[in-house]
């Protein structure tokens, strides 16, 4: 079988697996004999087993060589991942953390990245936090300071209340009824308990004016009243 013009390659017949038909061949070179004299050409024939061999070497170098490629591929691809995802996982335990955090006014810390983009996500979001936890606390603080001065006006508030009823209780000369929009006596006081008869207890919350008050003399009031302002007026 020739190779080229100058090698040939010998094959046995009869072999029908190929590796062992090339592993018996043989290579045979023709050379042109120059400045020798009564020879035509020089023969040269070699056994082709070496360098089979040899190839066989070469190839199993070659898929070493494939190999360790594709393995440091898969380590330089485990890394990269690695890179990528770690700060992910770390932004995400950290985002669950997110609300205490704000509202316990502590600084958030956030895993450095030697990737841009994670960077800067993260420095956003650090920022973002810190303007919250801010805004928490002043909300906090205004809130305190809210239910503080609800209490002081509330004592205040009391304080007067209990002053104005010491008044009205002490004014025994007096009386002095207060009653709702439905006519139905809210404040009683010591001088009207002394005047008419009645105890505040049996008259705040349960009866009007026309307990005490004469019918025949409220019903020509109240119409002079309602003719003069031209309004209706219910005697109670």
């Amino acid at each position: 079988m020739p190779v080229n013009n100058r090698l040939n390659m010998w094959l046995p017949g009869g072999l029908k697996n190929p590796a062992i038909r090339f592993a018996q061949g043989r290579y045979t070179l023709r050379m042109p004999a120059q400045g020798v004299d009564g020879v035509a050409q020089i023969l040269l024939e070699t056994p082709a087993l070496p360098t089979i061999r040899a190839m066989e070497a070469y190839r199993a170098v070659l898929l070493f060589m494939l190999a360790g490629v594709i393995g440091l591929g898969v380590l330089a691809a485990e890394l990269l991942s690695r890179m990528i995802t770690q700060p992910l996982m770390q932004l995400g335990k950290n985002g669950q953390a997110l609300s205490h955090t704000i509202g316990s006014g502590e600084t958030l810390q956030l895993p450095r990245s030697r990737i841009v983009e994670f960077q800067q996500l993260s420095n956003l979001l650090e920022e973002m936090a810190t303007e919250l936890s801010s805004a928490f606390k002043r909300l906090r603080h205004t809130h305190s300071n809210l239910e503080r001065e609800v209490e002081q006006r509330t004592k205040a508030l009391a304080s007067s209340n209990d002053l104005l009823s010491s008044v009205l209780d002490a004014a025994s000369d007096f009386a002095i009824i207060v009653t709702d929009t439905q006519g139905v006596i809210k404040l009683f006081n010591q001088g009207a308990e002394n005047m008419l008869g009645y105890a505040a207890d049996e008259v705040v919350g349960l009866h009007t004016p026309m307990l005490f008050h004469d019918t025949d003399e409220v019903g020509p009031t109240a119409y002079g009243n309602q003719q003069k302002c031209r309004v209706y007026l219910n005697p109670l």
